[in-house]
């Protein structure tokens, strides 16, 4: 008479349900990882959202070659238009 599949080891049963709980263990740990690094995330945009606006230096660097071929098509030589100067 022969044990069935499932009794015929048991070590080999709970080694295999063993890798399915740390397999499951994994993916949650993963999942939670995200989670707190999303969350985080939300709450530094709550925070700081000042920070993130743009400065009026970083818009004029933004802003510098579109004035820079205005003045250029205005006529005035792009060595100097590119100086930042105002042109009244």
């Amino acid at each position: 008479m022969q044990d069935s599949p499932a009794t015929a080891d048991p070590l080999a049963m709970w080694a295999q349900q063993a890798l399915q709980a740390q397999t499951v263990a994994l993916d949650l740990s993963v999942r939670l990882g995200l989670l707190a690094a999303t969350a985080s995330m939300v709450w530094l945009d709550l925070l700081v959202p000042p920070a993130r606006a743009e400065t009026p230096a970083q818009r004029a660097r933004r802003e510098a070659p579109a004035r820079t071929a205005r003045l250029v098509r205005r006529g005035i030589p792009e060595t100097v238009a590119r100086q930042g100067l105002r042109v009244l």
